[in-house]
């Protein structure tokens, strides 16, 4: 992990994206080898805290236009 983990600890960096390699048992091993790792450190959720996008977000709801574009 090194200085990546160091980057997100310290607020540099709010995550990083994984491009597994065009086998199916990259993303596979990934999970189940790395994540696991991820949580036990704490920088990485083991449970989703709503049941959408916006609310594992902690976005506010919103219906309608948003009124800073009226």
């Amino acid at each position: 992990m090194g200085f990546y983990s160091e980057w997100f600890e310290a607020g540099a960096a709010d995550g990083f994206w994984i491009i597994p390699d065009v086998f199916e048992t990259d993303l596979a091993r990934f999970v189940d080898e790395v994540v696991p790792i991820l949580q036990e450190r704490g920088v990485f959720h083991k449970d989703y805290e709503g049941n959408t996008l916006r609310e594992h977000l902690g976005v506010p709801y919103q219906y309608g236009l948003d009124e800073r574009l009226k």
